[in-house]
């Protein structure tokens, strides 16, 4: 096989992290936590997708997913749960978990 075909687990972990920023974002636009002012229309991998105007929100969910990819990147997580709650009322308002098997070996 040709190696240079394949992505290298650093490729593959900075792919997830950004894939986990842009769904928590979503998730967190169409689940009505905040205004839709409060995000902007932006296209990754050329789809359309909500981006946080706040630059504290934007941060706060970028710096939760970038701590991940150190873990990704180097085989130590198998499996994350992304939990959102209602403070207010107290109970469940999305859960999720994705899991993967990452590569041990190219080739």
């Amino acid at each position: 096989m040709d190696r240079g075909n394949l992505a290298t687990q650093g490729e593959i972990a900075r792919i997830l992290v950004e894939f986990l920023e842009v769904s928590i974002t979503s998730v967190v636009f169409l689940r009505g936590i905040y205004p839709p002012e409060a995000f902007e229309r932006r296209r990754y991998m050329n789809i359309a997708v909500q981006r946080a105007r706040n630059p504290q929100l934007r941060n706060y969910i970028h710096s939760a997913v970038a701590g991940l990819y150190h873990f990704i990147q180097k085989c130590i997580v198998q499996v994350i749960v992304l939990h959102y709650m209602r403070r207010n009322r107290g109970e469940v308002g999305w859960i999720k978990q994705v899991q993967f098997k990452p590569r041990t070996t190219f080739g």
